[in-house]
């Protein structure tokens, strides 16, 4: 079994352009699969591939649904 890529939350800030405040609220919700050891957050690199792609979603939603939106 391939062992888990741990970054921190600046590298996830990096990683989705969201800011440091959003990955810990992420955290703490579990969006992001991460775990808090002291005052840091250790969150899964794949959590984070997960939810960038969850964002591309959502924002294509959102295009989508005003396009339809101007249509009318």
């Amino acid at each position: 079994m391939a062992k888990k890529q741990i970054i921190s939350t600046q590298q996830a800030v990096i990683m989705t352009g969201k800011s440091e405040r959003r990955i810990q609220d992420a955290c703490k919700t579990g969006e992001l699969r991460a775990e808090k050891i002291g005052r840091s957050w250790h969150i899964e690199k794949t959590s984070v591939n997960e939810y960038i792609r969850n964002i591309v979603k959502a924002e294509k939603a959102r295009a989508k649904k005003a396009q339809k939106k101007g249509r009318k």
